[in-house]
């Protein structure tokens, strides 16, 4: 029986453009992954500054909002040391950013 094979088997060697295809939708599930905790981590701050007139004094809502967005930006990876790696670091380190020194 002949004609062409099914598309879920290789007929060769990866195009070059395909590979770029495949790299670049990898960025951009990175990238979208990054742009949502980054919206999660907003609308955390945001729900933090609204104050709520129900609510008990001495409790600080902003500061708890602030500690969960930066939570959030950690477990995504989005800041401290697992932000991005050594060699994409810009510049020179900055004491408190999550680095040695």
């Amino acid at each position: 029986m002949t004609g062409s094979p099914p598309a879920d088997m290789s007929t060769g060697p990866e195009h070059p453009l395909e590979k770029e295809v495949r790299l670049l939708r990898a960025r951009l599930d990175r990238v979208e992954r990054q742009i949502q905790a980054l919206a999660d981590a907003n609308a955390t701050l945001a729900r933090g500054v609204q104050g709520d007139p129900l609510e008990p004094p001495g409790v600080d809502r902003a500061v708890q909002a602030a500690r969960l967005a930066r939570e959030l930006l950690l477990a995504a990876g989005l800041v401290g040391r697992a932000a991005r790696p050594e060699d994409e670091r810009p510049g020179p380190r900055v004491p408190g950013d999550g680095g040695t020194g």
